[in-house]
C-alpha cells in the first residue's frame, strides 16, 4: 500500500472506523514509513484504537467532576462577594448607629474635657468637639455680683451647655457656690423641696439669695443644674437656710431657648427648663 492511500485512510484509522483489513495494512505500512508515522498524533494510546468503555466512562466522569468544580468555584466567588458587601453594609450601619453615641460621649466630656476658671465661672472645654460648658459660679458674697453672665466663648471655645461631665462621666452641675463667709452648709435641697426644708428646720434663719444669669445665643443644652436651698450654720453658729433663686435672661437670637419673666423655656416645646424667679420650672 502506497503512502497516498495510507494518508487517505489515516483519519479513519485514527478514529477507529476502518475495517480490520485496512487497519492491518496501514499498520504494516507505518512500520516501514517514517514520513507517514509523523502524521499520526502523539498520545499514550496507540493510534487507530478505539477507547475502551472504561476509558470513555472515566472521561465522562472527569468531565462531570470538572463541571461541578467550576460551578463550585463560581458559587464560592459569588458567596465571597456577597459576604464582603454584607460586611460593608453591616459596618456602615454600625457606624451610623455609633456616631451619635460617640459624639454624645465626646460632647458630655467623658473624653478630652478639661476644666478651668474663666473669671469667677468654672467651665469645662473639650478640645475634640470645640465646645465648652458653664458649671459653677463662685460667688464672692457681694450683692453687686449676684448678676452674672455666661460668656459666649471661653478659652476660644463656644459655650453651648450649662453643666457637663468630666473624666469618666463625673457631673459638673450649673450652680452657685457660696463663699466661706456664709458658714458651713450641711444639707442641700432642690427648689421643689423648699417647703420641706422650712418644715425640717423651722427655727433656721431664712436668707434669700436672688441671682440673675444672662446666657448667650449659642447655648443649646442644659446637661446638669442644681439650684435650690441649703441648710447650715453661720460663723456664729446660728442655723440658717440659704434660699437660692435664679432669674434667667436669654439672648433673643438663641435658636433653642427663650426667656420670659425670668424663666428659660425650650422653643420647640415651650417647656420651662431653668429659672426659679417665677416658681420652680
Amino acid at each position: 500500500m502506497n503512502c497516498e492511500i495510507v494518508r487517505d485512510l489515516l483519519p479513519l484509522y485514527e478514529d477507529g472506523l476502518c475495517s480490520e483489513e485496512s487497519r492491518g495494512a496501514v499498520e504494516e505500512h507505518l512500520k516501514t514509513c517514517e514520513a507517514c508515522r509523523k502524521l499520526l498524533p502523539e498520545g499514550p494510546a496507540e493510534a487507530g484504537q478505539k477507547p475502551s468503555a472504561a476509558e470513555e466512562g472515566s472521561a465522562a466522569e472527569s468531565g462531570v467532576l470538572q463541571g461541578i468544580s467550576r460551578e463550585w468555584k463560581r458559587q464560592k466567588r459569588r458567596s465571597w462577594r456577597r459576604g464582603i458587601l454584607l460586611g460593608m453594609a453591616l459596618l456602615l450601619a454600625l457606624a451610623l448607629l455609633a456616631k451619635p453615641l460617640l459624639l454624645g460621649y465626646l460632647q458630655t466630656g467623658s473624653m478630652g474635657t478639661e476644666t478651668d476658671m474663666a473669671g469667677d465661672l468654672l467651665c469645662g472645654y473639650n478640645r475634640l468637639t470645640g465646645e465648652a460648658f458653664a458649671a459653677v459660679y463662685e460667688w464672692d458674697g457681694r450683692e453687686e455680683t449676684m448678676d452674672f453672665t455666661v460668656p459666649d466663648t471661653v478659652f476660644g471655645y463656644r459655650v453651648t451647655a450649662l453643666g457637663g461631665y468630666v473624666g469618666r462621666g463625673a457631673p459638673y452641675a450649673f450652680t452657685v457656690e457660696l463663699p466661706e463667709g456664709f458658714g458651713h452648709t450641711r444639707e442641700g435641697f432642690g427648689e421643689d423641696l423648699w417647703d420641706y426644708a422650712l418644715e425640717k428646720y423651722p427655727n433656721a434663719e431664712v436668707v434669700e439669695l436672688p441671682f440673675t444669669v444672662h446666657i448667650g445665643k449659642d447655648l443649646k443644652e442644659i446637661q446638669e443644674e442644681a439650684f435650690g436651698s441649703c441648710y447650715g450654720f453661720t460663723a456664729e453658729g446660728h442655723e440658717v437656710l440659704y434660699h437660692i433663686t435664679l432669674t434667667v435672661d436669654c439672648d433673643p437670637a438663641n435658636k433653642t431657648f427663650y426667656s420670659e419673666n425670668g424663666v428659660l423655656y425650650e422653643r420647640a416645646t415651650g417647656k420651662p427648663v431653668l429659672g426659679t424667679a417665677g416658681g420652680t420650672p
